[in-house]
């Protein structure tokens, strides 16, 4: 499930990193982060203008703020304007997000990760030149199901060479299954009877001939056939909650 590409946010430290590796690894990590947060997404048949917004936070990173505006609707394909506001970050990023709404999940597309990504890392200031491929699965996010169901355990690697350094993030899933359906979750923009879904994470990052592995473990809780409202990711002790706070219809 390539939500959990970037599924950590504290850039892993290795000492014999000089400090360009440093940063590069320390933005792309925030880069990646952001992007998971782009795909807690919600539709709810609604209009385009749309606007849904969610906030990011945790305890080292502050609080982002997400707000996703609905700019297409074409059959099951929904695109929404992705603009991220982050602590510390002089300008907003802005992507454009297209999934796949059917067949009871939320399928996400490799070409708009890789895009996104590129984008991402371009206006975080690590250059135009850039290059950037994925193996592996996609994955999806559930949009029905019952307790018990097991959903695919997948693996991942997006390689990327900013700046003439070579860097991979591995993202392994080794559990991942629904635990609970009807869970009534509670955000800020109202009250909703939600399936969870309970994930494992391997993330292993790959620079100057060293790996850094950490553990990882997710929760999502998804609104049945609308989308996702809420998301906690714990990693070293510390915890990133993605939720949704406001829905405004044009």
């Amino acid at each position: 499930m390539i939500t959990q590409v970037g599924g950590f946010f504290k850039p892993p430290t290795f000492i014999c990193y000089n400090k360009p590796m440093k940063k590069i690894i320390a933005t792309l990590v925030l880069a990646l982060t952001t992007l998971t947060a782009s795909y807690a997404q919600y539709y709810d048949n609604d209009p385009v203008g749309t606007v849904y917004e969610y906030e990011m936070s945790n305890k080292l990173m502050g609080t982002s703020t997400i707000t996703q505006t609905l700019k297409k609707v074409e059959g099951n394909v929904i695109t929404y304007e992705v603009v991220t506001k982050v602590p510390g970050m002089k300008q907003p990023m802005t992507m454009e997000n297209a999934l796949t709404f059917a067949d009871g999940k939320i399928q996400y597309s490799v070409e708009s990760l890789m895009a996104q990504s590129k984008a991402t890392l371009e206006q975080a200031g690590m250059g135009s030149n850039i290059d950037m491929s994925f193996d592996g699965e996609a994955g999806f996010t559930p949009l029905q199901g019952k307790v018990g169901d097991k959903l695919p355990l997948t693996k991942a690697t997006i390689t990327a060479k900013v700046q003439g350094m070579d860097l991979n993030v591995i993202t392994e899933i080794t559990r991942n299954e629904i635990t609970a359906v009807d869970e009534e979750v509670t955000t800020p923009a109202g009250t909703f009877k939600t399936i969870k879904v309970e994930q494992e994470v391997k993330t292993t990052t790959q620079a100057m001939g060293m790996n850094q592995t950490q553990e990882n473990k997710q929760i999502t809780w998804v609104v049945p056939n609308k989308g996702v409202v809420k998301t906690e990711m714990t990693t070293m002790g510390q915890v990133m909650t993605t939720q949704l706070v406001k829905i405004t219809r044009p």
